[in-house]
């Protein structure tokens, strides 16, 4: 059985680590790390590590598609994103 899983709204997580944050002063990032994200992206990833077979599709600007392209391949999760001029809005968590 396949499973198809529909991300109208996907994005690049974006997190940043700071150790020792202090609020009002300026902070520097020990590292960043970007991640293909989105609902519909992270169940389809859930249900591939669950053993079961997940298509994904929605919209993915294709300006900075890789990061999709490169988690999908590497989960096994069948690509039927359509390719949309512009980029794909990445998020912020700062931790």
């Amino acid at each position: 059985m396949r499973i198809a899983t529909v991300t109208l709204n996907p994005a690049i997580d974006q997190t940043v680590r700071v150790d020792h944050f202090h609020p009002n002063t300026v902070n520097y990032a020990q590292a960043m790390q970007f991640d293909a994200g989105g609902k519909g992206v992270n169940v389809a990833s859930f249900l591939t590590d669950g053993g079961f077979t997940a298509s994904v599709t929605g919209f993915l600007g294709q300006d900075n598609v890789d990061i999709f392209e490169q988690f999908f391949a590497s989960k096994h999760i069948d690509d039927q994103f359509v390719r949309i001029p512009g980029r794909t809005n990445r998020c912020e968590d700062r931790r």
